[in-house]
């Protein structure tokens, strides 16, 4: 009983977690959406420029990502155990 419970909860905490951070990437596109379609409409013919601009900005930006990431882990943990 107490193991099938661990392990409910080991399932669950990750799959709200997913959730709750689509549903905020969700929100944040919906809030800025006048924002995002005015940028597109400045720039209709930018063409390929985002693929460059993905391969020189991208890897600095994940890793940017990843750093805060796993700065949160700890305190993240603290509260799945605490739960």
């Amino acid at each position: 009983m107490i193991l099938g419970r661990l392990l409910m909860r080991l399932l669950l905490v990750p799959l709200g977690a997913g959730f709750a951070v689509g549903v905020a990437v969700l929100v944040t596109i919906a809030a800025h959406w006048n924002r995002f379609a005015a940028l597109v409409a400045a720039h209709p013919n930018a063409g390929d420029d985002w693929i460059i601009a993905l391969m020189f900005y991208g890897p600095p930006v994940a890793f940017i990502i990843s750093v805060s990431a796993m700065a949160m882990m700890p305190p993240a943990s603290v509260g799945v155990l605490i739960s």
